[in-house]
């Protein structure tokens, strides 16, 4: 049985709009993207981007969430202790986030589920709530 524990967190005004979409780039400069990584601002591929914090060093790893890159996913899933499976706010529920939410359950890996996106109009956060816990 796994808990889903629901806090909705107001938008952060300095990451919406046009700041987002610059921290969006910034990040796939810093993540060396590739030119269609640049175009597409999704990532095609799988990239590491390593992290201290006191003692301790952290790779997060960027996995597409696309099916045409299932792959990365794949072998991603085999080397990570834990992951944070991101929810698209206005599109609800897709296909591929419950195949990578299945494929985590399967590994028993610890995943918390963050959900992008509430900012945009017509975007319920109860209804997207109901929709996960399904």
């Amino acid at each position: 049985m796994y808990e889903i524990m629901a806090t909705p967190i107001a938008p952060t005004p300095e990451l919406t709009g046009k700041a987002a979409e610059e921290f969006m780039r910034e990040l796939a400069e810093n993540r060396k993207a590739t030119p269609e990584e640049k175009a597409r601002m999704n990532s095609i591929k799988s990239a590491v981007v390593p992290i201290s914090y006191k003692d301790y060093k952290i790779n997060l790893i960027d996995v597409p969430g696309s099916d045409d890159f299932i792959g990365e996913a794949i072998a991603a899933i085999k080397v990570v202790k834990g992951a944070v499976l991101v929810v698209n706010a206005q599109a609800g529920l897709e296909v591929q986030t419950i195949k990578h939410w299945n494929m985590l359950r399967k590994k028993n890996i610890p995943t918390i589920i963050y959900v992008n996106k509430m900012d945009k109009p017509g975007v319920n956060f109860e209804n997207v709530l109901a929709d996960i816990r399904q």
